[in-house]
């Protein structure tokens, strides 16, 4: 009996041994490594190396809080940090003692890092896209090209000065200098450009011949932003019909005006329309596009005739013009008796308006297009 247990002692040894068995060793510890600016920003672009001289024994990437946590047995350590910069990367080394069994906690404060975060306003101090960006060092040099910037651009910098070139829409700013400390840094760059957006959201509108019942408007539903599916009883649709009056010309049409509430400088306006063959509903075949800035009277730009698209489309009918108005009208011609609108759109200037009078009651809508 001896002599089996004097046997199997030195296997369990090896056995125990190999699997690394708790009962002597006890669990690994853990390193808790914490990255920060001075003024308590976290460090979001690091990476940790956990040394025994100089055989790696863990490494990792910090998360968004600045934090990574490392396993190794209990011992003596030397950490070292790699801060991701544009340009050079920065690198610290730090010592840290792990116990068995615990989180030893280390914070690291990186001196001489900052975050700076840009945003962009328009002419009329509005927020808005950066489109492509440059970063530059105190010499000029590129360091960054971002292309399609949105509401902002972040950069993990040495502190120090730096220029930033912007091209948006045809607007271009050169060497915007900036400064960029220890921690945190915002900075608004503002740009000789401006916001385009729908200036007919929202607002009132008239329709020459009044919607049928069963397709209704029941209330701003042309300027609500809510359109339609292919589906003609889609209660976003708002139907006429274009024999409420005689033809002109033999043609059946609508007459539409958007009051946008102020002058404003426009770019394109757009009808949202439904085609679906088989309930006899088709896309206008033109447009003519008239402006005012009073109500009373009005400038009228050149017929355009559009196309028909496939059945069952929602199709959006675009006219380009560049003018100053308050007040938009749409001359429609219709291909066939029924005529369903979604939309009316119109490009203006965000925050360009200016007080005009006029009264969207009081407009002649006939006399817009000296029709009898």
């Amino acid at each position: 009996m001896k002599a089996k247990f004097r046997l199997w002692l030195p296997l369990l040894l090896v056995v125990v041994l190999i699997s690394g068995c708790t009962l002597f060793s006890g669990e690994p510890g853990k390193a808790k490594v914490s990255l920060k600016m001075v003024d308590g920003t976290p460090i979001t672009e690091a990476e940790v190396r956990l040394l025994s001289g100089t055989k790696e024994v863990a490494k990792g990437s910090v998360n968004t809080e600045g934090i990574v946590e490392l396993p190794a047995k209990a011992g003596s350590y030397k950490l070292e940090v790699t801060v991701q910069v544009i340009g050079d990367p920065i690198q610290i080394e730090e010592s840290i003692a792990i116990e068995r069994d615990k989180t030893t906690t280390k914070s690291v404060t990186v001196e001489n890092v900052g975050v700076l975060t840009l945003t962009f306003k328009d002419k009329h101090n509005y927020e808005t896209d950066g489109g492509n960006v440059t970063l530059k060092d105190s010499n000029k040099k590129v360091l960054s090209e971002k292309s399609g910037v949105k509401q902002e651009a972040v950069y993990v910098l040495k502190t120090g000065a730096y220029y930033i070139d912007v091209q948006k829409d045809g607007g271009v700013v050169e060497n915007y200098e900036v400064t960029v400390n220890a921690g945190a840094n915002a900075v608004t760059i503002p740009l000789p450009v401006a916001t385009i957006v729908n200036v007919a959201s929202g607002q009132p509108y008239r329709l020459y011949k009044p919607f049928e019942p069963q397709y209704a408007d029941s209330g701003g539903e042309l300027t609500d932003g809510q359109v339609g599916t292919t589906a003609y009883n889609h209660e976003a649709w708002v139907g006429t019909l274009g024999s409420r009056e005689q033809p002109i010309e033999g043609k059946l049409w609508q007459i539409l005006v958007v009051d946008l509430g102020e002058k404003n400088e426009i770019s394109e306006a757009r009808l949202i329309c439904l085609r679906n063959v088989g309930p006899g509903i088709q896309t206008p075949q033109a447009l003519t596009v008239a402006v005012s800035n009073d109500g009373v009277e009005w400038e009228v730009f050149d017929r355009q005739e559009y196309a028909q698209p496939d059945d069952l489309t929602v199709h959006t009918l675009r006219y380009t013009l560049e003018a100053e108005a308050r007040f938009v009208a749409f001359y429609i011609e219709q291909v066939t008796n029924w005529l369903f609108l979604g939309e009316v759109e119109v490009d203006g200037i965000l925050g360009g308006g200016q007080p005009a009078e006029g009264d969207l009651d009081e407009i002649d809508l006939l006399a817009i297009f000296n029709l009898p």
